[in-house]
Parts: C-alpha cells; structure tokens; sequence
C-alpha cells in the first residue's frame, strides 16, 4: 500500500513539474526575435574620396578615364569575371576580407556576349542569412529538463491525480522581416587588350559614380588563386556612370597566369560585390619574341614648333586698329595620341619675354592705341602650357614654355596737316561754341578742354570732314572757367595745336521780368540772379531789333532807366558778365521784354 501511494505521490509531482516547463518552452519561442544589424556588413570599407598609391604589380591611376575605341576593345577573348565562391578559397577568402566580405562575391562572363549586363549572382551577404538562422535556431529550441532526487517525504493522504495527454504544441508564427534591398553596383566587362606579355588593358563598365579598387593575383599550380584583401592599399581608379574605364596592368610575372579581383565603390553608398576576373590567356596574350617587342615611343614635340596665322604681312598700325591671328600650339593637332604624348597649348601671348600680370594678353588680337608710323619688326613671345597624354586623358602639368615670333608693322603715309586757327568761343542756350579755322589736308578735327586753372588737356570730341569748324559743347558748368583748342587729323596724322586755346566762363542768360514805368520818363526793369554771374549788363532801344541801343552796368538785380521819351515804347535785354584776372566774360542775352514809357 506504502508503495503504491508513493508511487501515485512520485507520479503527479512529475506531471506538475513538466507541464510549466513546456509552457516556458512555448513561451521562449514565441517572442519577437530582434534582429541586430551587422556592423560589419554596413559599415563602408573604404571611401571614394580617399587618394591611394598604386602597391604590388598594378600602377593603374586614379582618376576618370575616357571611353575607349575600338581598337582596344578584344571582344574576342575568352576572358571570364566571376564570383569569388564561399567554397572555393575559403580559408583564404575569410583572412583577406574578415567579417565583411564573407561571402560576397559575383560572377561576370564575358564569354557570349561581353556587352551584356551583369547581373547579382548571389542573393544577400552571408552575414545577413546567418544572422536569421541564429533566431530561428534561437526560437525553436527547448529547454533542457532535469529532474532532481528529492528526499523521501513523510507518507501522506493525497489526492488521486487522474494524468491527462501531453497537450499539442502550438505552433508558433514567426514574425516575418522583409529586408530592404540595397542595390548593387552593376558591372560589365567590354574588353582586355594585351600591350605586352606584362601589360594588359582590362576595360569595363559600371552604372555608377565612384572608385574601383582593385587588386592581380597570381595562379597557383591548381589554376586557383588567393583572394586578396581589397581595400583602401589597393590600386583605384575613377569611375563614371555609364563610361568605360581602364584597368591597367603591368609589370606583370610572365612565366605565372593571373587573375584580377575588383570591386566597385559608389559615391551614393552602393558597392558591387567582390568580382574575380580570369584573365585570357587563350591565344591573345603575346608569346615569347625571339626579338623584343618594340615599345611604344611618345611623341614629344618642341614648344618651338608650334606656328602663328595672321602676322605674315606688315601691319597698318593706325589708332585703334587691330588685327586678330591664331595659333596653333605643337601636338595639338594630335588626334590618335599614346601613352607619354605631348602637346603645347597656347595660353597668353605678350610683346615682353617676362611680363606682368598686366601685360599677359589672352586675347589674341594686336593692335596699337596710338598707331605707330615706321616700318619695323618686332618681337612676340607666346606662352604655352605643356599637357601629356597618361592613362587614356591629357594631364595638364605646371610646365610653361615661350617661343618667339616676330611681326611687322607698315610705314604710314606722312601728311602735313598745318595747325587750325582759333575763331573764339560764345555763351549759348545750348552751352558754349567753339569755333576754328580751316587746316588744309585735314579730314577732321579733334576738341580739346582744359577746366579751370588746370594744364591737363582732355578730348572731349572728335568730329569728321574738313568743312565742320563749329562745336557745341554742352557739358560745362555755369560760372566755371574752360579753356579750348583744336587739332587737324589724316588716317593717324594730327597737326600741331594752339597752346594757349580760347578761353571762356560758362554763364546763363538771366531771367527778366516784365518792365514798368510807373514815374514820367522813366522804366525800371528787373531780374533773378544768373548763376556764376558777378555783374549784369542793361541794354534798351527805341526797336526791337535794338538798334542804335545803350548799354549800362549794375551788379543789382534791378535798374531803373531814365531819360526816356515820355510815351515811347522801351525795348530792354539783359546778359550776365563775369570778370577774371581783370577781363570780362559774357553769357548770352536774354529774350526781349517791352513796356511804354510813361507820360
């Protein structure tokens, strides 16, 4: 009986010992499984803005280069680009990339069509699907049971325990994470073309902006090759989207085959997968020569040959005249250029073999400002920048060079213009005219002012045909003191001048207001002042036409006139005057008012 009920006893303690266990089971599996980025797997290796040194066997630059043609292009090699499997070097794979290449590979061949795209060959980085598989083992995995030996109990009652069916598992949906595809880089392969038996030319394609670091790597007996670390050390080159660019390889081991392993990294954060291309040694690599193979000589021109258009013929140098001309610097006209080409451009040209900043013309025109007369030859240095021809571009370097060039000016036709006469000047309305005589020989005239108390003569006009001896000059100041004088000009020819010029102060008419008589015989008559004016003059007539008028001076602004004849009609005008070192200086008259005089 004892042993029975302890039996019993030992039976339901199990029963209840298992069945929270199971419920802890379920509910460990059935939380959300969180899902932790690999730090490795996003996190960029390298940077495209990073200037690296070519290392190993490779020399490749950095920098973008331009499509290449079809001579280059080998569409006919067997060349392969593959994927860098998991299986194939792993161990050697896991050491070159660590953490974050495990894994990352594609393969690209060339083999049918070498234009084609290519495409993912492996779905998403390994480190991405081992992560799922840690929290789907994580989520369905049980916990270990273990039942302890407890200490006899004392014999009691208990109850009887009916044991029920283990119940079923509920299985448990696992939450679903839908990663967000990150595009790679697509990349294509549309040539090699060997130069040497250690030189080769691999050209591709890719649909991004950014750099492609690369690495050769020599086969082993097997035909495999180690994978190499591709980072930041490696050799790059600029990438653009959609232009071919160039790998180029050289100094390469010609007794050993090689593979070149590449990856592409976009200035938007997308990269290629890690691509293997398995060079083409079928027949278009070059064999051992007998007599070496000649090697490729640049053509290097001298600055010296480049030549000039234009300045074959002596020059009419008149004022203001130029003449364009062209040049046409050495090697640019270059239109197949090789590795190590060179070509002078021209950048600015200069009559000094040193000059200043100010003296270096960059337009390429002559001319002489103030003509030149003589026959004679003269010297023009052009200055050229030296560009060379590397890794499918022209470079430009810091290098200038000058070449010497010479032109020749005409001797002008010498015309003997004699010097214009002076007819004075005169206030107008309009301003003040200036007037001279006729210079034999002469085609024009050019006017010349000096202001004031100053020495300096200025041009103020040019104007055209021998017959025109009057000008009219507008921009001057009331009260202010000019001086002018005139010089006869043929083609660029100008006569001699009158040093000492007409002089003459700017001065307005005053205005008059209407006369009055208001005593017998007698009319006074007034004005606003003029300006610059220091004093005025009165003139009255019987007429209109002012004849046989008289004339009086006041500095007032008003004047009465007497000694009129009573009943008359008075006609009255009046002009400012203005006296310098003791001479006096007239404006024009102002219009004619009239007023009967009274009774």
């Amino acid at each position: 009986m004892k042993k029975k009920v302890l039996a019993l006893f030992l039976s339901a303690a199990l029963c209840v010992t298992v069945l929270p266990a199971t419920g802890m089971a379920a509910e460990f599996g059935s939380g959300d499984a969180e899902i932790i980025e690999n730090a490795a797997d996003s996190q960029e290796m390298f940077s495209a803005e990073e200037t690296t040194e070519p290392m190993g066997e490779t020399g490749q630059p950095a920098e973008d280069s331009e499509d290449i043609s079809e001579g280059t292009v080998d569409n006919s090699s067997g060349v392969i680009m593959e994927d860098v499997e998991n299986t194939e070097n792993a161990e050697n794979s896991e050491d070159a990339f660590g953490e974050a290449e495990e894994g990352v590979s594609e393969e690209i061949s060339s083999e049918d069509d070498p234009e084609v795209l290519l495409t993912e060959l492996i779905p998403e980085e390994a480190g991405d699907s081992m992560e799922e598989e840690t929290v789907e083992a994580t989520s369905t995995s049980d916990p270990e049971l273990t039942v302890a030996p407890a200490a006899d109990p004392e014999p009691t009652v208990t109850p009887a325990v009916t044991p029920t069916a283990n119940p079923e598992p509920t299985e448990i949906q696992k939450p679903t994470v839908t990663p967000t595809p990150v595009p790679k880089i697509n990349v294509k392969w549309t040539g090699e073309k060997w130069v040497s038996r250690s030189s080769v030319n691999v050209t591709l394609q890719v649909d991004a902006n950014g750099a492609c670091y690369y690495k050769a790597a020599a086969r082993k007996k097997d035909g495999t090759s180690d994978v190499p670390r591709i980072d930041t050390g490696n050799s790059r080159v600029l990438v653009t989207a959609n232009r071919s660019f160039v790998i180029y390889l050289k100094n390469l081991d010609t007794e050993k085959e090689f593979d070149l392993y590449l990856k592409i990294l976009g200035s938007d954060g997308r990269t290629s997968r890690l691509k293997k291309l398995k060079l083409n040694y079928g027949g278009t690599r070059p064999k051992y020569d007998v007599t070496p193979t000649p090697t490729y000589t640049p053509f290097i021109p001298d600055v010296k040959e480049s030549f000039v258009r234009g300045l074959d013929s002596p020059l009419k140098f008149t004022p203001n005249k130029y003449y364009n001309f062209t040049v046409t610097g050495a090697g640019t006209t270059n239109s197949n250029p090789g590795p190590g080409d060179v070509k002078w451009v021209p950048v600015y040209w200069s009559t000094s073999p040193n000059p200043t900043d100010n003296r270096k013309n960059t337009t390429w025109r002559i001319g002489s400002a103030k003509g030149i007369n003589k026959a004679a030859t003269y010297n023009m240095y052009i200055f050229f920048q030296k560009y060379v021809y590397q890794k499918s571009a022209w470079e430009k370097t810091d290098e200038v060079q000058s070449a010497v060039y010479q032109f020749r000016s005409a001797a002008l036709t010498t015309v003997k213009l004699t010097t214009p006469g002076l007819s004075g000047t005169s206030n107008s309305p309009a301003g003040i005219i200036f007037k001279w005589k006729k210079a034999a020989n002469a085609s024009g005239y050019k006017i010349y002012r000096r202001t004031g108390n100053s020495s300096k003569w200025v041009n103020i006009a040019t104007v055209s045909g021998s017959n025109t001896l009057v000008y009219t000059d507008g921009s001057v100041k009331a009260g202010t003191m000019y001086t002018y004088t005139v010089r006869a000009y043929k083609g660029s020819a100008l006569s001699a001048y009158n040093k000492n010029g007409s002089r003459i102060v700017r001065l307005t008419a005053p205005v008059q207001y209407k006369p009055s008589s208001k005593a017998s015989g007698k009319l006074t008559v007034r004005w606003k002042k003029a300006a610059g004016a220091s004093s005025y003059q009165i003139q009255y007539a019987a007429s209109r036409s002012m004849r046989g008028s008289r004339t009086v001076s006041t500095s007032a602004l008003t004047r009465t006139l007497s000694g009129l004849k009573k009943g008359s009609t008075c006609y009255v005008r009046i002009r400012s005057c203005k006296k310098v070192n003791g001479k006096a200086y007239y404006g024009t008259w102002s219009s004619v008012k009239n007023a009967k005089v009274r009774k």
